[in-house]
């Protein structure tokens, strides 16, 4: 851990065999030790509650992880994400199941829930309300991780978000640096808005509807129907981006084709 670079603001080691020796070992490299009954639950929830980081990063005591752990998870939450977890790979030396298991694991972590030694992540705020870890020693990860992918921006600061986006990209004049032959115009649109959130998270503050500039009215009623159900928890911003897309396509191209149906002479 002290090897990575701008390493963490605190170590909370979370001591559930109350050992002398791992004790001393904290000691040595300035890491904060509490003993605590043997419950992984608990022992999460005890480190959580003492942390006061604004990001809380959960590792198991065998797990390993690349240098690149904090600037990954950096990334994530400068595009708006409220916390993640990393992709589960086995330890050398490795052997011929690990290359089923690990594919077989990322899939499961797509349309399931990680495990708690995949180094889950989460904003401090989040973890507090979504409830932290279940108290129990085993899948304690399980309704922390349902509970946070149903969190990210609120309503009004979602507001804020769009109405800033869509500002910045018709006030850059940038729709006209979109070009068929590189990809498609919703790939386009998903990395600038990637890069904005970006910018809004260094900036620590949600842009105001308009940026002081003639509001652009949006249909925030309509959003809220498409993307607010309870049905969208299941999917990834990503998925439901791509879902709604797809369905708008069809629902204008079929309106289209009734509306030149109706023109046609002989309808």
């Amino acid at each position: 851990m002290h090897q990575l670079p701008n390493g963490p603001d605190e170590i909370i080691v979370v001591d559930g065999a109350d050992s002398e020796r791992c004790h001393e070992i904290c000691n040595q490299y300035s890491a904060h030790w509490l003993a605590s009954e043997p419950c992984r639950g608990e022992q999460l929830r005890v480190g959580a509650a003492l942390a006061k980081s604004e990001v809380l990063w959960f590792l198991h005591a065998d797990a390993r992880f690349s240098k690149n752990s904090l600037v990954a998870m950096t990334s994530a939450l400068e595009q708006g994400a409220v916390g993640g977890y990393f992709r589960f790979r086995f330890d050398v030396p490795r052997a011929w199941p690990a290359l089923i298991l690990e594919p077989a694991i990322a899939l499961r972590c797509r349309y399931g829930v990680p495990y708690g030694d995949q180094g889950i992540f989460v904003l401090r705020h989040v973890y507090k309300k979504a409830g932290g870890h279940g108290p129990w020693p085993l899948f304690e990860e399980v309704p922390l991780v349902r509970r946070v992918r149903r969190f990210g921006h609120s309503p009004e600061d979602a507001k804020d978000l769009t109405q800033g986006f869509f500002a910045r990209l018709l006030a850059k004049d940038s729709l006209h640096s979109a070009d068929r032959e590189k990809g498609r115009f919703r790939t386009f649109l998903m990395v600038a808005l990637k890069r904005y959130l970006a910018n809004e998270w260094h900036r620590g503050q949600a842009a105001k509807r308009g940026g002081g500039l003639e509001p652009v009215p949006l249909d925030t009623q309509l959003a809220e129907r498409l993307y607010g159900g309870s049905g969208a928890h299941s999917l990834t911003p990503e998925q439901l981006f791509d879902k709604r897309w797809a369905l708008t396509l069809i629902e204008t191209a079929l309106a289209r084709m009734e509306h030149e149906y109706r023109l046609a002479p002989d309808s």
